[in-house]
């Protein structure tokens, strides 16, 4: 089986000397979010089929958590920070600076921070 991303179509592909008749096309099937599917190439005349496997995937989707706005903590004080993400699969957590450095949490008195929130995690901030 070879999938044409560009179409999101699915194609089984054969090379018999006649050309064969399908039993039906696969086409505008809908799918559910969570139901990954298998599905079955029968093609008339050659006794044969080929079975496939199709993933649901779902994107990232961020949710709005808006107990983060406006947080004030003193100098050495602790914020928590949330970020909810649903997807299929599961989203991977990162965290970064909003000017793309790496985030390195230390005790030396850093004063402001602003982060970009990619996923979902929770980030002590000091």
């Amino acid at each position: 089986m070879e999938r044409n991303t560009t179409q999101n179509a699915l194609f089984c592909q054969i090379t018999p000397e006649v050309l064969p008749e399908f039993l039906a096309p696969l086409e505008n099937h809908t799918v559910i979010q969570g139901r990954d599917v298998f599905f079955t190439c029968v093609v008339n005349h050659l006794q044969s089929y080929k079975m496939g496997y199709m993933e649901v995937v779902v994107p990232p989707d961020i949710m709005d958590d808006e107990t983060a706005n406006g947080m004030v903590t003193h100098e050495g004080g602790n914020i928590r920070l949330r970020c909810v993400a649903t997807g299929s699969p599961k989203p991977t957590v990162s965290w970064k600076r909003e000017d793309g450095r790496n985030i390195i949490l230390r005790e030396d008195g850093q004063k402001q921070c602003k982060y970009i929130i990619e996923s979902y995690n929770f980030l002590p901030i000091r």
